[in-house]
């Protein structure tokens, strides 16, 4: 009974104190969406007075464009294959082994790299049957070696130009180099 004694509250205080934090709340809000906006734009867009790395990037641009020229200070463009694993054809005495590899391909352009690309498929399968091909001892040397990346680029080559007659097959590989080789 005596809760029923006890004054009551003015009625228009709870309000006002809801009324209040609800403002305070939602300045708070605003106030932090508004800053991290500010934050955003800040580091996501470039300074007008930032031209040096579009100068840069011409210049990339540039310096592989010349390489198609034939400008010898120009940098390198390589693609990665993933890795090859086979099983080598067998050698005289009937033993057979296995090879695992992974190669770059160095290219002369950039444009290059689009078509390995689409014609990967392919390029994966003809690369796979001129390894199965080759017997270990045909590979355990570094001339073997050599031999077989000329033969894979050859190939690549043939499949993205097809050679025309009585000539190397020319396209955009210039070399194929053995980033990983195992042979057991």
């Amino acid at each position: 009974m005596a809760a029923k004694d006890a004054p009551a509250a003015p009625a228009g205080e709870a309000p006002k104190k809801g009324k209040k934090l609800l403002i305070i709340v939602s300045a708070i809000v605003a106030l932090l969406i508004v800053l991290i906006t500010a934050l955003g734009w800040f580091f996501l867009s470039s300074p007008s007075g930032d031209d040096e790395g579009d100068e840069e990037e011409e210049e990339v641009t540039q310096t592989r464009k010349s390489k198609k020229k034939g400008d010898p200070a120009a940098l390198p463009i390589f693609v990665g294959l993933d890795s090859f694993t086979v099983n080598l054809a067998a050698d005289e005495n009937g033993s057979g082994a296995f090879m695992q590899t992974t190669l770059s391909l160095e290219v002369e352009d950039l444009e290059a790299d689009a078509t390995l690309k689409a014609w990967m498929p392919r390029i994966r399968n003809d690369v796979t049957l001129i390894m199965s091909g080759k017997k270990e001892s045909e590979v355990m040397s570094k001339e073997g070696k050599e031999a077989l990346a000329q033969e894979i680029k050859d190939g690549i080559n043939s499949i993205i130009s097809p050679p025309k007659k009585g000539k190397a097959p020319e396209g955009p590989v210039q070399a194929v180099l053995f980033t990983q080789i195992i042979i057991q």
